[in-house]
């Protein structure tokens, strides 16, 4: 044992010191090679939001399960012909006289849809940035690109 002991002293002195001299993580400098900041990602509305840049995707995740690519409810394939958003809304009861673009706005606000509603930021539903970015879109006119 007392062999054993003698062999890895100096070993274990060697690594305590190679431990010693690495730098902090807060000493090291990361480069910047380009590209967006990650921490501002999604993190602005910007101030005329475009349906392919901005609000396609939104509606994609919340809404693409009904009204979308797999499958059409009521009729209502917004997410498969953008036109569809900027015409009048065909159900009345739910968005009087608004387009469609604006009824989405409208029925997630009132928690009409999702049917049964959604309490925002909640898991697959909405974000308050998410619905101010809709209507951030629907004020500028609904542009699509």
């Amino acid at each position: 044992m007392r062999y054993l002991a003698i062999y890895l002293l100096p070993f274990l002195v060697w690594v305590g010191s190679a431990c010693s001299t690495a730098p902090a993580a807060s000493d090291v400098e990361i480069p910047d090679v380009g590209g967006p900041d990650v921490d501002s990602i999604g993190s602005d509305v910007s101030a005329d939001p475009v349906w392919v840049d901005d609000v396609e995707i939104v509606l994609i995740r919340a809404c693409g399960g009904c009204h979308g690519f797999s499958g059409c409810a009521a009729g209502s394939c917004f997410l498969d012909d953008f036109s569809l958003n900027l015409q009048q809304a065909e159900s009345e009861e739910l968005c009087g006289s608004m387009t469609v673009g604006a009824c989405h706005v409208e029925t997630i606000k009132n928690k009409t849809m999702p049917p049964g509603g959604c309490e925002l930021g909640a898991f697959d539903c909405l974000t308050q940035e998410e619905v101010d970015r809709l209507e951030a879109w629907v004020a500028a006119g609904m542009p699509e690109d």
